[in-house]
């Protein structure tokens, strides 16, 4: 359970005096409240099948590069899980979480955290792993794809678009499974939105039925979604631990974490 931050051009660890959160938990949702400058963590699972229900809180508490805080802010809702995703909602400073699961119970509920507490707003797709973000530029919060499971067995994958307005708190399926030629079916992507160029950008992932990772770059303009020839060497890659793709906006680039071999990649 250490910490560590990205200044843009290298990882500093974080030496965090007090409580943190508890150790071995992976797959856990996290994002960040710029208007709050906090960084929001909930769930996960261990090893032993252990997921946990709570949410917590880390800080910047002064100008030193360690005073950081971690504090634990609510735990009951939403339930156990783990490999929900989340987005920040920049306009009205909500954070929204979508899914997952606990043990064999995978889940399609929504909740929105207003800085305080968990609020149930409703459901949507069917219960899966996926990955969201949020557009700014259109107010709406994007749902791509993802996986179902029954019990030991990935049942089924997806490839379908959802979008949320979230001054109606509107699901609509925008896109369908299949609709799109040569975007397959997929779980484990990573995802992020470029305000710069007004895209979602979508990387890599993995079909369990074939057992093939991907190693394309796809981009969603709020219409369709367009492959993108990209010079790279990342090569097929899948997010292990939920989605570890952001964007910085103080560079204008989108930085991809694989946790799988420690890497960071760049892509503008």
């Amino acid at each position: 359970n250490d910490t560590w931050e990205w200044n843009g051009i290298q990882w500093h660890k974080i030496n965090i005096a007090g409580t943190r959160p508890p150790a071995g938990y992976a797959d856990n949702a996290i994002a960040y409240d710029a208007m709050r400058l906090e960084v929001i963590l909930y769930g996960g699972w261990r090893s032993d099948d252990t997921n946990h229900d709570q949410t917590w809180i880390y800080t910047v508490t002064g100008a030193g590069a360690d005073d950081r805080a971690c504090v634990m802010r609510t735990s009951g809702i939403p339930s156990q899980r783990a490999a929900a995703t989340m987005a920040y909602d920049s306009l009205r400073g909500n954070t929204y979480l979508f899914g997952g699961n606990h043990w064999q119970s995978f889940y399609n509920d929504v909740w929105m955290w207003n800085g305080t507490t968990w609020i149930s707003k409703g459901s949507t797709a069917s219960p899966r792993w996926s990955v969201m973000v949020y557009d700014s530029d259109r107010d709406r919060i994007i749902l791509f794809g993802g996986a179902e499971r029954f019990w030991f067995t990935w049942t089924e994958n997806h490839n379908d678009t959802w979008e949320l307005n979230p001054a109606t708190n509107t699901w609509t399926r925008v896109i369908a499974d299949d609709e799109i030629h040569l975007l397959f079916r997929r779980m484990s992507n990573y995802m992020a939105y470029d305000p710069l160029r007004h895209v979602t950008v979508l990387y890599g992932g993995w079909d369990h039925k074939t057992d093939v990772t991907f190693g394309d770059t796809w981009e969603y303009n709020g219409i369709t979604w367009q492959q993108i020839s990209v010079v790279t060497t990342a090569g097929n890659r899948m997010a292990y631990s939920a989605n570890r793709m952001w964007y910085d906006d103080v560079q204008g680039v989108i930085f991809m974490y694989d946790s799988a071999d420690g890497t960071l990649w760049m892509y503008r």
